[in-house]
């Protein structure tokens, strides 16, 4: 256990090193008010609620803006996904991820199946994606690390990179689950009941661009949390099952 404890623990510090480096030219210095003319407001934006004129989206947009940056769209191709409905679940056959199975780290297995199709293969997520969360737990970001064949939620987009040597995926899905984007997120999320984003929000988010070599450190600093991450899941089901083993030869005895 001492050994799953050291694993975590370093997959934890590493991870942190990642944002750091990313923050560290960026540093967000916020305030928590500004005052807004009805032209300045309403006019210009067509909002009127004081939450999407707070300082701090204004100050952390105006942060990135400062340095080289881009907007989304720039960068990515954005490819929707679909909504099958309760109707098509299935027990077996090819997973249905929603966004209660997605997470920086990974997706979790799935109860949910759909009935195998060759209409499915084309929303197959690959290799270098980055998937993002656009309703209900919005701004969850993931970078696929291997082609995968399961078939995403409408709630899911899948942001596929133009040109890999202006951004790198893993810097690009850390971008997406920062303070920076997630304020630009809480700016524009619509919905009472359930959160939204618009897919034209998303692709007029600002992304910051570190130089590419900067980008690499912070991949792999992210690349070696995940092994410390796996390597950690992989002792934990290993001492599971020797506590097991342990179990039945006591009722044995």
């Amino acid at each position: 256990m001492t050994l799953i404890k050291a694993s975590l623990k370093r997959a934890r510090h590493l991870e942190r090193l990642a944002q750091w480096l990313l923050l560290e030219t960026l540093l967000l210095n916020q305030r928590t008010h500004s005052i807004k003319t009805l032209k300045q407001s309403l006019g210009t934006s067509g909002r009127l609620d004081a939450e999407f004129y707070q300082e701090k989206y204004e100050r952390n947009e105006a942060l990135i803006q400062a340095h080289h940056h881009a907007h989304l769209h720039e960068l990515v191709k954005i490819k929707k996904s679909i909504e099958p409905g309760s109707g098509a679940y299935k027990s077996t056959g090819v997973p249905f991820v929603r966004v209660s199975n997605l997470s920086p780290l990974g997706i979790s297995p799935t109860e949910v199946f759909l009935s195998p199709s060759q209409e499915f293969e084309p929303l197959y997520p690959k290799e270098g994606e980055v998937l993002f969360s656009k309703d209900g737990s919005v701004g969850i970001a993931y970078c696929v690390p291997h082609n995968l064949e399961v078939v995403l939620s409408g709630a899911i987009l899948r942001l596929v990179i133009g040109d890999k040597t202006k951004i790198n995926p893993h810097y690009f899905a850390l971008v997406l689950n920062s303070q920076m984007t997630q304020l630009q997120a809480q700016r524009h999320i619509i919905g009472s009941v359930i959160a939204h984003l618009s897919v034209e929000t998303i692709s007029h988010f600002l992304i910051p661009l570190l130089p590419l070599n900067l980008q690499e450190q912070i991949a792999n600093k992210l690349q070696e949390s995940f092994n410390y991450g796996q390597q950690a899941k992989q002792l934990l089901t290993q001492a599971k099952l020797e506590v097991e083993e342990v179990l039945r030869g006591v009722k044995r005895c």
